[in-house]
């Protein structure tokens, strides 16, 4: 079928009022592009920026969102242009499944693709409204304003929508209503606004000061939470959760933390695998169900090592005994020594969603550094002896070192998780008085980048002549880019714990 044919297909299908125009270029659209073609009709296009934020923060690549369009035919004949109004149907676009294709908003053209392609009404009375919720769920179970009728095509006004938390890993969001648009408004573009409607939950954990006797340790080892209800029904016109159902069991869990995280008294540690998203609602159900956290932690006392787990209620904070859309709780478990667990929280706006978890949580690496040569202190090989004491960020201890002769060349291999809107970089920092004159990481180059996904390998090259031996530690980070553009304060430089990196690494240039 020709483009000029699927043009008039697409024009029936979708109502005999959506009037294509005549072939003539559009000065709007660049001539030397695709839509060129298509000889002058104006296709639908969208955006996405995630809100509240202080910058262009679109939807992350390979996001989806499901779209709901009601075309408003007004009076053409008295020039009478069409409003919303809570009867319109959404006869335009039911559930229309969009993908974010490109890595930025640059090209809407490309960016977000969707079929069978949609264009704007030719004439000016008749406008389209609009609303998205993401992620797009062909089957997503709607129901008219209110009530427990199922929304169809004939339905009217917005959909409430059903939603179910499994693992706690998805987000769940729905854009602003976009009324009465038309072609002349953004060049044909829908820029549409999400707003997160879920809480984001966090946990960290510290000893209680009559639990910390000199040889013992308490080590937490896993976080979980139920009894909390998993599915609720978001009703879009008064922005709220409610018709919950499905209380989770402990079989069921949502399991907010797994692995080992040795506690300290004097500050708190992080016990969250990731950002933990729920359904917002009240800490007491009223029906003797509470939303609970299980916290698993072994104390060990010399080779003596006993289990433990001890449930917390968390409406025991009773100023924060209920999780609203758009916030983020941190709780801190003190661990006392009758094993009762004080509990605390912090509340905090959710200001901006970078990626699919946030930089805090998503700082991680899946193939530890592996070195080219791996000549360390002690000689060669991987299994390299820890020899030299070094201060690096107030601890003194000894790292793995790894040696440098003049001229020749480290190179080490690894793969990190992809951030979104923002970058890895690496870094040699010099220690115990050395000056970075002697170590050069990538011929000069203070900061390597574009360490993103996949393989990467890093190149530290040394010196060809040093008057004397010279060290620097390596570290990674992610930078984001500014929230707001104009404050390069509103960025993050997140770490990456050296641990994940199979320790700490000391590059040392030697003299000879």
């Amino acid at each position: 079928m020709t483009v000029k044919n699927n043009i008039i297909f697409v024009a029936m299908a979708i109502a005999a009022s959506v009037a294509l125009a005549g072939c003539h270029k559009d000065p709007v659209l660049d001539p030397d592009d695709e839509w060129a073609e298509l000889c002058g009709d104006k296709p639908l296009r969208f955006s996405s920026a995630v809100m509240p934020t202080k910058a262009d923060s679109p939807l992350v690549n390979g996001a989806t969102f499901g779209v709901f369009a009601f075309l408003q035919e007004g009076d053409v004949m008295n020039g009478t242009v069409a409003h919303w109004s809570v009867d319109r149907s959404p006869n335009f676009m039911f559930n229309q499944l969009v993908t974010k294709t490109g890595a930025t908003n640059s090209n809407q053209h490309t960016d977000y693709t969707y079929s069978p392609l949609r264009y704007w009404p030719e004439n000016e009375e008749n406008t389209i409204s609009f609303w998205a919720y993401s992620p797009h769920n062909p089957s997503a179970v709607l129901y008219e304003t209110g009530t427990t009728n199922a929304y169809t095509r004939s339905s009217t006004g917005l959909p409430d929508i059903e939603f179910s938390v499994t693992n706690g890993r998805d987000d769940f969001m729905v854009s602003n209503l976009m009324v009465d648009r038309d072609y002349s408004m953004d060049s044909g573009i829908v820029p549409f606004e999400f707003r997160h409607r879920l809480a984001w939950i966090e946990f960290q954990a510290k000893t209680a000061a009559d639990y910390t006797p000199v040889g013992q340790t308490i080590t937490v080892t896993s976080v979980q939470i139920y009894k909390d209800y998993s599915t609720g029904i978001y009703r879009q016109a008064s922005s709220s959760w409610n018709s919950y159902s499905a209380e989770r069991t402990q079989a069921n869990a949502v399991s907010a933390f797994s692995g080992n995280v040795e506690l300290e008294y004097t500050e708190p540690k992080s016990c969250s695998s990731f950002p933990v998203l729920m359904l917002p609602q009240n800490m007491d159900h009223g029906n003797g169900n509470k939303v609970t956290v299980i916290v698993k932690y072994n104390q060990r006392i010399g080779n003596f090592n006993v289990s433990k787990e001890v449930p917390v209620e968390l409406d025991i904070v009773p100023q924060f005994d209920a999780w609203a859309p758009n916030k983020k709780y941190v709780y801190t478990f003190e661990i006392t020594s009758s094993d009762a667990i004080n509990l605390n929280v912090q509340v905090q706006p959710w200001e901006y969603w970078l990626g699919t978890s946030d930089y805090t949580e998503s700082v991680s690496i899946t193939k530890q550094l592996t070195w080219d040569p791996d000549t360390f202190e002690a000689g060669t090989g991987s299994n390299c002896t820890e020899v030299a004491s070094f201060t690096i960020d107030g601890e003194t201890k000894s790292y793995k070192v790894l040696v440098l002769k003049p001229g020749t060349n480290l190179k080490g291999s690894f793969i990190f998780d992809t951030p979104y809107l923002g970058t890895w970089y690496a870094m040699l920092e010099p220690i115990n008085g050395s000056n970075d004159g002697s170590i050069l990481f990538n011929n000069n180059s203070v900061l390597l980048d574009g360490l993103v996904g996949n393989e990467s390998t890093i190149e530290i090259k040394a010196a060809g002549t040093a008057t004397s031996a010279q060290y620097a530690v390596l570290r990674f980070m992610c930078r984001t880019v500014p929230v707001n553009p104009d404050d390069p304060s509103t960025s993050q430089t997140l770490y990456v714990n050296p641990d994940l990196l199979g320790g700490q690494y000391v590059i040392k240039q030697n003299i000879n």
